[in-house]
């Protein structure tokens, strides 16, 4: 895994547009991916409530953690939008960062997200609190 080629500061995370893109399209892949696997299996997928809610929060929660801690700091969504996740010293993000931030993401959720923009609104590196506590933060990908 690659990193960051130096410590990343504020202008490298000036990202916050690209930042609620690649959520949508995050999202979008994890609801196409439900919808696939509920069309053969039926509810034995979870499709009807609660199971398919929380299978999809379980599947997003996979999905958002497996690729940003094995594929350099990215999600699809994020490689689309061109910026991926680093430590606060430019490393690699890796599956103990990426469970942490992704963890703390349900904090960040509160009001459709309005903790987390608050929480990059007030930091210098424009860091949601599960960035702030995983030492991390969302920048260009080079």
């Amino acid at each position: 895994m690659r990193g960051y080629d130096r410590t990343p500061d504020r202008d490298d995370t000036a990202v916050v547009g690209a930042r609620i893109g690649a959520r949508i399209t995050d999202t979008l892949i994890v609801l196409v991916f439900m919808f696939a696997l509920s069309v053969p299996l039926g509810d034995a997928a979870g499709a009807s409530r609660p199971y398919g809610d929380l299978l999809f929060l379980v599947v997003a929660f996979v999905y958002t953690l497996l690729l940003e801690g094995l594929w350099d700091g990215r999600t699809l969504g994020k490689r689309l939008f061109q910026i991926k996740v680093v430590t606060v010293d430019g490393d690699a993000c890796d599956l103990t960062s990426s469970l942490v931030r992704n963890v703390l993401r349900v904090v960040d959720a509160i009001l459709y997200y309005l903790v987390g923009f608050v929480s990059m609104a007030s930091t210098d590196k424009r860091q949601r609190f599960g960035d702030i506590v995983a030492s991390t933060v969302v920048v260009r990908d080079q």
